[in-house]
């Protein structure tokens, strides 16, 4: 990349810019930098630097997301994962709760059972 991002951030802070698209060209070939100031910002300026990338030729594969989106969108990932887990404990927790059961043996199974999953889980 002939063009760095800093400078591209540099150039938009000094004018008070949110979002930043540049194009180059150093007689061999085209360059395309973006910048945004928050998340939002910088997902709309990498993809309006997608488009110019399209218009002028460019394959898919050199389409780029910015690092901050990637990272919010593996961030988001992990707390679906984890939600779905915990949703999975808390109907475990329910049906234990609700449990039709007047043989406290069966429910000191049940219990101990949810006790060992919350351990597996690393939930105290």
């Amino acid at each position: 990349m002939k063009i760095p991002i800093k400078n591209a951030k540099e150039f938009a802070q000094q004018h008070e810019l949110s979002q930043i698209i540049i194009f180059g060209y150093d007689g061999k070939e085209q360059h395309v930098a973006t910048w945004g100031r928050t998340v939002e910002d910088c997902a709309s300026a990498a993809e309006g630097g997608n488009q110019i990338k399209t218009f002028c030729g460019w394959p898919n594969s050199l389409h780029s997301e910015p690092s901050r989106v990637r990272k919010l969108q593996t961030s988001l990932k992990q707390l679906e994962s984890e939600n779905t887990r915990l949703k999975a404990l808390l109907k475990d927790a329910q049906e234990l709760i609700h449990a039709p059961t007047g043989d406290p043996f069966e429910y000191k199974l049940k219990y101990d059972a949810f006790q060992v999953k919350l351990k597996r889980e690393g939930i105290k």
